[in-house]
């Protein structure tokens, strides 16, 4: 065997054994081929992300800061995603326009009852990040999914009352164009897979 076919087996190995290291096993497996028996390993996937280098310190800081603000309100975006589905799914089994309207005052009122006080606890920037994060679970914009479910007239008083506090509930989230919707997604994303 001559020397560069040696060290190109080496330089394989070594760079398997690496990413074997980097990964969670799950399960394995094996397979014959020929005379040859295989073993294949089920390894967790990841999620692989450009790096990025912060400007200056007070940028670091602000990202410091948006990974706290998408930890604490990234989980009621998740449930918003879920009570969505869940009254999306009982509205669909409802005749009458009568009984769809009093299930969506009840769910409004047991919505406001359950969030309410956790919500005004938050801060304006924690406020534009759930907004974003509704977007994202629900797929609407805030603004669209309230005139969807209680009205034209509901979602623009809606709309007055937020633009009071400096908030815009047809804000869409969009993580290819808009650079702290991409920090928010890598956030959601390293969450998700357990890093932060």
């Amino acid at each position: 065997m001559n020397f560069r076919k040696l060290l190109g087996i080496t330089l394989l190995l070594s760079s398997l054994a690496v990413k074997g290291y980097s990964q969670t096993v799950t399960g394995s497996y094996a397979f014959v081929r020929g005379a040859d028996t295989i073993e294949g390993f089920i390894i967790r996937g990841c999620v692989v992300t450009d790096s990025y280098q912060f400007l200056s310190e007070e940028d670091k800081q602000k990202y410091a800061k948006l990974i706290r603000n998408v930890k604490k309100v990234y989980p009621y975006a998740v449930l918003a995603g879920e009570t969505l589905d869940k009254y999306n799914e009982m509205l669909s089994k409802m005749t009458s326009e009568s009984e769809r309207k009093q299930a969506m005052k009840e769910a409004e009122a047991d919505i406001e009852k359950r969030f309410t006080k956790d919500i005004k606890a938050m801060s304006f920037s924690q406020g534009m990040v759930l907004l974003k994060l509704i977007d994202r679970e629900t797929g609407d914009a805030s603004y669209y999914l309230v005139e969807e479910l209680r009205g034209k007239f509901r979602a623009f008083f809606y709309q007055a009352f937020a633009k009071v506090f400096g908030y815009n509930l047809k804000m869409r989230y969009d993580p290819y164009s808009n650079t702290e919707d991409r920090m928010i997604e890598r956030i959601v994303l390293s969450i998700n897979h357990g890093q932060i």
